[in-house]
């Protein structure tokens, strides 16, 4: 039994490497993405030494899920609305979005190929579902409303 175990863990081993080498582009959206990564850079900056084209699609979708997590976040508070916990709280949503805007549209704009023209529209319409959930939110809407009221 042992030893046919070992067997089936030995040729489970190839299969494996394959089929986790041939799918870079998931990969790219793991902790290795640098887009996603803390940022030690002078100013900032993207590190696009770093930056393949690859990381850019995953770090978008990462981003707008994490900042769908912030945004219900802000809706979810149990606290009644105040300028500080539903205006300010969704201003501090979406800085991984940021960071993945600024290491994209600057590339797209001044160093682009048919990859990056390619990913610009494919993520295009996934951003702008992504602003139109947020700006469109019956929940969030109800939420801002009183403290615009109370202006």
């Amino acid at each position: 039994p042992q030893a046919r175990i070992m067997l089936l863990f030995l040729l489970a081993l190839p299969l494996l490497a394959v089929l986790s080498a041939c799918s870079p582009a998931e990969d790219a959206g793991d902790g290795d993405n640098p887009i996603l990564a803390e940022w030690d850079t002078p100013f900032g900056v993207p590190p696009f030494d770093q930056i393949r084209e690859e990381h850019y699609l995953p770090a978008f979708r990462e981003a707008m899920a994490e900042q769908k997590v912030e945004v219900q976040a802000v809706i979810d508070n149990p606290e009644a609305p105040t300028f500080a916990n539903t205006i300010e709280a969704l201003e501090r949503t979406g800085k991984q979005l940021t960071k993945a805007s600024n290491a994209f549209f600057p590339v797209r704009s001044a160093h682009s190929n048919e990859e990056i023209r390619a990913i610009a529209a494919e993520i295009a319409p996934e951003l702008a579902a992504h602003r139109d959930d947020i700006g469109l939110n019956s929940d969030l809407y109800a939420r801002v409303k009183p403290v615009y009221d109370q202006r």
